[in-house]
């Protein structure tokens, strides 16, 4: 059995990305009894280094898996800002270290599925909305195949295919 667990920016309690995520591996990736998709939650990507976090992990990795992922999930912000790429490029350096897989989401997940900006009262709201639309709203195969940060792009796809078994 192989175990993916994804560490997500949102909290336990909203679990935002989590619908973004889910349904875009259901509309690519075949999810059968043989792979268990799991969630860390980093409460904001500053915290990705937390002990909080590393626990989780720890929990989930807990089970008899023949395979483990981890999949740092990511937004990748204002990359104009200096402080912003300082933090994108430790973050990166942290899952090339510990052989982690890494997801960017330029700039956002939420300008990657619905191509807008959302405030941070409004995302419980989106993302809701967005799980019970069909389809993935503006998101398609293209957009989350980037190997470049482009405005409403995501290297999504081109980190899951390494392991994930996809659709035929």
């Amino acid at each position: 059995m192989k175990l993916v667990v994804f560490c997500v920016e949102t909290d336990k309690k909203a679990q935002t990305d989590n619908k973004y995520i889910d349904k875009a591996i259901r509309e690519f990736y075949v999810i059968d009894n043989n792979i268990k998709i799991a969630y860390a939650y980093m409460n904001g990507k500053g915290n990705y280094n937390k002990k909080s976090v590393a626990l989780q992990i720890k929990r989930h990795f807990s089970g008899d898996f023949d395979e483990k992922h981890v999949v740092y999930c990511i937004d990748a912000d204002d990359i104009a800002d200096g402080d912003v790429i300082d933090q994108n490029r430790k973050i990166k350096e942290f899952c090339d270290e510990l052989n982690y897989h890494l997801i960017w989401f330029f700039r956002d997940i939420e300008e990657v599925f619905l191509h807008k900006r959302v405030n941070r009262s409004e995302k419980l709201a989106e993302s809701d909305k967005f799980r019970r639309t069909k389809g993935l709203c503006k998101a398609t195969q293209n957009t989350l195949s980037s190997n470049h940060e482009n405005p409403k792009h995501s290297n999504f796809l081109c980190v899951l295919d390494h392991f994930m078994e996809k659709h035929v």
